[in-house]
């Protein structure tokens, strides 16, 4: 979507699911540092979590949603997962 951030869609996934799938994927990436010369270097993600709507006109409405809980997550001390 920009510079370091993505989005997953998940067909058919309610949104309790999509919150187990979300944090399997945090869990996956805080446990998988990466390394450089010799040097462990953490890695962390903030996820943001939304649903499609029947209101939603187009894909700006759910992708403007993500956002604002990612930033949530970020500001919440980043590495976790907000919903909107």
């Amino acid at each position: 979507l920009g510079g370091e951030e993505f989005g997953v869609i998940l067909p058919d996934t309610r949104g309790d699911n999509a919150l187990v799938a979300a944090e399997r994927l945090r869990k996956a990436i805080e446990t998988s540092p990466t390394h450089n010369e010799g040097r462990v270097i953490p890695i962390t993600v903030s996820i943001g979590v939304t649903l499609l709507r029947g209101q939603d006109a187009s894909v700006d409405q759910p992708l403007s949603r993500a956002d604002r809980a990612l930033y949530a997550a970020k500001e919440a001390g980043r590495n976790n997962i907000k919903s909107a």
